[in-house]
């Protein structure tokens, strides 16, 4: 249970700095404003509820060594309140992932090259957001 607590821990770790890599890696390659705001805000729900989850997950049992040693004193906190918070922290996920993933769609749009560059460029950019959504997904 200790091994599952940790691993909670590292993976809300872990998609926040995902998702900050790749935010700050298209802020760099995007001119208009509007994606810039974009970015902004997915960048901040994303940090904002990787914090909150972090917290959750490291509070949910008082003293935290309760959620793997019952053998002590402690007490956790409602299932119910772990598993909503779990099930939106993954929409939450999603939603920042699916956002990530078509903004180089719209950056790629307006660029004067051909279709087929177009189509590499994008499917290029795109396949950081892929993976990250298919461990978004796993967990």
């Amino acid at each position: 249970m200790q091994y599952w607590w940790l691993g909670e821990i590292t993976y809300s770790l872990a998609a926040g700095a995902a998702k900050i890599a790749i935010c700050l890696f298209l802020l760099r390659v995007v001119f208009q404003k509007v994606y810039k705001w974009i970015i902004y805000i997915t960048m901040s729900i994303a940090i904002t509820y990787s914090i909150f989850f972090l917290l959750v997950v490291v509070l949910q049992c008082l003293p935290p060594s309760y959620y793997w040693d019952q053998n002590q004193s402690g007490h956790c906190s409602n299932p119910d309140l772990i598993v909503g918070t779990s099930v939106a922290y993954g929409v939450v996920c999603m939603a920042t992932d699916f956002t990530i993933g078509t903004i180089p769609i719209f950056i790629v749009r307006h660029l004067q090259m051909n279709t087929r560059t177009k189509l590499a460029v994008t499917g290029v950019l795109a396949m950081a957001t892929v993976f990250v959504l298919l461990t978004s997904i796993d967990s």
